[in-house]
């Protein structure tokens, strides 16, 4: 049944020829077979699977399929004419023998794609003048039945374009069908390991986010919030190259009483930013066991961190659930 199942999967065709998403535009997912997409296997959550974790139109929670195609549009819009951008996804890390590390995609490649799984191309392609004017190509695996058995299930090339709006995919395996795409191209862009001096491509996109992208955050902060419940207020740093987890601002055992010293060592800081900057505020204090310090402080540290996001009329602390003041601190006894 689950061999049956992936080849269906593998020749089902959409009911609508795929269409690239562009800005404003919107579209839906549909299988041209009576199989329920709830009953098919993807390499991550989508909505058809997992209801409860993504809303509809939504690939990753929080950030959806119209988000991930217009800042595909904007990045194709920076590059010159007839501009290519190439990005791959990260790498598979393998701790010993069969046994590997847990996935982190590669950031930039997440960030345009959305798509969670190894062994996968990006390949964006300026086409014209305007914004939305770009072709989408995503390499990846294809359905395996048999490999997934011992993986874990992934998506496979129609889900490339059904799920994640690739205009055209192609298996990894076969890098040759990359070579029509390049050849019309003025100027190809990556953020290839093996080319470490290129900078980042997504770097002016990922410095000014859409608003989109804050709930995420906000509700991260919320969730990992009762972890921090029970912060150290009485651990020393080992040293300020490496110190270990700072007074009153990590998790540490159950002792949430600030000592006077720690009090006192409560440092503030600010940035001036831009509207629309999402950063992260981490002002702290490190204290050696060196003779120059008052003893009192001596191997003591403190660190507050914060995601903030800048508006128009000012800060929003996205982290504001997260305990941070002495007061609260120790009423969590």
């Amino acid at each position: 049944m689950r061999a049956a199942r992936a080849a269906l999967r593998q020749i089902c065709r959409p009911l609508q020829t795929p269409i690239r998403p562009v800005p404003g535009r919107t579209w839906h997912r549909s299988y041209a077979t009576t199989v329920s997409a709830a009953d098919l296997e993807f390499g991550q959550p989508v909505y058809e699977t997992h209801p409860h974790i993504l809303k509809p139109g939504e690939i990753t929670p929080g950030i959806s399929a119209q988000e991930y195609a217009d800042r595909r549009a904007k990045l194709a819009f920076s590059l010159p004419e007839n501009g290519v951008a190439l990005l791959p996804s990260a790498e598979l890390k393998y701790r010993s023998g069969a046994v590997f590390f847990p996935f982190r995609q590669e950031s930039n490649f997440l960030y345009l794609t959305g798509f969670s799984e190894p062994e996968a191309l990006a390949v964006i392609c300026k086409t014209g003048p305007n914004l939305g004017d770009y072709s989408f190509h995503l390499f990846c695996r294809p359905k395996d039945a048999f490999a997934e058995q011992w993986s874990g299930p992934w998506s496979g090339l129609r889900a490339a374009e059904d799920v994640f709006n690739a205009d055209t995919s192609s298996s990894i395996h076969d890098l040759t069908t990359l070579l029509p795409l390049l050849r019309s191209a003025s100027r190809i862009y990556t953020d290839h390991p093996a080319n470490p001096t290129s900078p980042p491509l997504t770097t002016i996109l990922r410095t000014l986010p859409s608003p989109q992208p804050r709930s995420p955050l906000v509700n991260s902060s919320a969730l990992s919030n009762p972890p921090l419940k029970y912060p150290s207020c009485a651990t020393p740093a080992a040293s300020p190259a490496a110190p270990s987890p700072p007074p009153c601002a990590g998790p540490g055992p159950p002792s949430a009483t600030c000592t006077p010293t720690s009090r006192t060592l409560s440092p503030s800081t600010g940035l001036p930013l831009r509207a629309g900057h999402c950063v992260t505020i981490e002002p702290g204090v490190y204290v050696p066991d060196d003779e120059r310090f008052p003893k009192h402080f001596r191997g003591l540290a403190v660190r507050i961190e914060d995601s903030v996001a800048v508006d128009e009329e000012g800060p929003v602390v996205l982290t504001v659930e997260a305990v941070k003041e002495v007061e609260d601190i120790e009423a969590l006894r």
